[in-house]
Order: structure tokens, then sequence, then C-alpha cells
């Protein structure tokens, strides 16, 4: 039993204002799952794509849309989100942006997407090979600026 106490280390690490803290290193942890690192993978690589995709689409629309509006519309569209419809929450997302930008271009005016619209959001899925199902958009790594910067600012704050 002794060795098995001696794994455990106290680190103590110095940081700004001369305060330091000490982290426990746990070497019984399981080391990351193989095909949970790949799925990050996947995600990182769909949630780039879907950038580029939102960027071409407010390119064709000739509206000055910011990318991070889209990217809003896109996560905002999780909580009108049916589950058992017949639209997977990716085209439901994609369908909420296409929504998004007519209203941009004040071709419609409403709140939802109405059917040709999530038909064209199939089509884009397809045209953008970005046909990939998701569970919840936090799995996504999709970040506005201001989100960018709060959590920047989140994580200087543990140091002071």
């Amino acid at each position: 039993m002794d060795k098995i106490n001696k794994l455990d280390f106290d680190i103590s690490l110095s940081s700004r204002l001369n305060k330091s803290e000490s982290k426990i290193v746990d070497f019984f942890n399981p080391k990351p799952d193989a095909e949970k690192i790949e799925n990050e993978e996947e995600y990182v690589s769909f949630s780039a794509e879907l950038v580029k995709c939102f960027k071409k689409k407010i390119k064709e629309s000739g509206k000055r849309v910011r990318v991070d509006s889209v990217i809003k519309a896109y996560k905002n569209a999780q909580d009108t989100f049916v589950l058992n419809s017949d639209t997977t929450l990716s085209e439901w997302c994609m369908a909420c942006v296409n929504n998004f930008l007519s209203l941009s271009e004040r071709k419609s005016f409403n709140l939802e997407p109405n059917k040709f619209q999530v038909a064209d959001a199939k089509e884009d899925l397809k045209k953008y090979d970005l046909d990939k199902n998701f569970e919840n958009v936090s799995q996504l790594y999709l970040e506005t600026r201001e989100e960018s910067i709060q959590h920047a600012i989140s994580a200087n704050c543990r140091y002071f």
C-alpha cells in the first residue's frame, strides 16, 4: 500500500502575483479514449467547414451580415428544435441560418424556418459536405468573438 500512496505528487506552480497553487497528478486516471479523441477531431473539422459554409452563404446573400450573427442563429436553433420531427438537429440549425439570412435580405418575415428553407438546408448540408449528426450544438467548436473574449478573460482571471 505504501507504493501506491507514493504515486501522488504535489506540484507547486508559481503564477502571477507570486501566488501558488498545487495540483495533484493522478496516475490512475485512464488515458483518454482514442475514439473520443477522433470524435473531437471530427467535430473540430466539421465546425471549421461549417464556418466556411456560413461565409459562403453570407457572400451569396449580398448582405453585410457578420459571421458571429450567423453562428448565434445556428446555435440558438437548438432551442426551437422538435425531437420527433422529420429533420435532424443539423438540418434544423442550417434551416434557421437560411431563415436568418432571408430575414436579413427582407425576403421572409417568418420567425421559424418554413418547409422550403428546411429543404434548402438539407441540400446545403450535402453541397458543403456537412451531413453530420450531433446531439447537441455544444459538441461543436463554434464560438463568436464575444464568447472567445469572455473565455480568455475568465481564463486569465484565475491567476488574480
